[in-house]
């Protein structure tokens, strides 16, 4: 039963590289009031989606692109301002961190 499992992922990495799920994780880190926010998105996907909002996709526009996507507040409601810290590609994913300071 194991093998057929083995042989039937072997097949699946062959196919081409496109992937038929499109999903995104964002991970939250509280440290006081600061939060740490790491998003894992296929680079393909986040490309598209910022390009079609921005129409660039260098740094800047994935900032304002995150900025109207993602939005955090304290209890009261104050929004908090994203900062880019960095983004890392590792084959077709990219890593985006970001930084907030709640008010």
């Amino acid at each position: 039963m194991i093998r057929h499992h083995v042989v039937a992922v072997s097949l699946l990495l062959a196919l081409p590289a496109r992937h038929p799920l499109h999903t995104t994780h964002t991970d939250l880190r509280q440290r006081g009031t600061e939060i740490e926010i790491t998003v894992r998105a296929f680079t393909d996907d986040l490309h598209r989606a910022v390009a079609a909002r921005e129409r660039a996709t260098d740094d800047s526009a994935l900032v304002r692109y995150a900025r109207a996507s993602l939005t955090l507040t304290d209890p009261a409601g104050h929004p908090a301002m994203l900062a880019l810290v960095g983004t890392r590609t590792d084959g077709d994913i990219t890593l985006v961190m970001l930084r907030a300071t709640l008010p």
